[in-house]
Parts: C-alpha cells; structure tokens; sequence
C-alpha cells in the first residue's frame, strides 16, 4: 500500500507541475512533518509516510519543468503549424 500511496503522490506532483511553478525550496515543506516525530511516537509511520509523500509531490512538480524540451530554432518540434518545411540533411558516413 505504501508504493501506490508514494506512486499517487508522483502522479499527482507530475499533474500539478504542469499546472504551477513552484521554487525549488519549496520541496523542504515536505520536511514538515517530521517535526510531528518528537510529539506522537505512536504514529511513526505514518508521520514519515506523509512526509515522503509530500517530497514525493513536491519533488515531482519541481521536476517537470526540468523535463519540457526546449523550444528553439534548431528543433524540429518549433517548427510545427508553420507550414511547409524543407528538410536537408547529409550523410557523413557508411552505415
């Protein structure tokens, strides 16, 4: 149970990062909780549970941006519903 609760905080960080955009300090909120650990040591678990799970999403949305891939004159992606595009290439070498 514990790898669908940390896998739905991944997806749902993934969602959020396209969403918003977040400092990267922000992932230390996710620390938090472990300042729950010196009043209830009856609940470990859980404490540390919720916060790998908060690192978890906030590490995700933080990591999404990282993951876009640049949109610059040299990719081909940039160059999509422009139109016609002729494309040259040469071949350097026997395969």
């Amino acid at each position: 149970m514990t790898l669908i609760y940390i896998s739905c905080a991944w997806l749902l960080g993934i969602y959020l990062g396209s969403k918003f955009s977040l400092p990267a300090l922000f992932i230390l909120v996710g620390l938090l909780p472990l300042g729950l650990l010196i009043f209830s040591r009856h609940h470990l678990k859980t404490v540390i549970l919720t916060s790998v799970c908060l690192v978890t999403l906030l590490g995700a949305t933080l990591y999404f941006p990282f993951r876009l891939p640049s949109l610059d004159e040299t990719s081909l992606q940039s160059h999509n519903e422009q139109g016609r595009v002729t494309l040259q290439g040469m071949v350097d070498n026997q395969p």
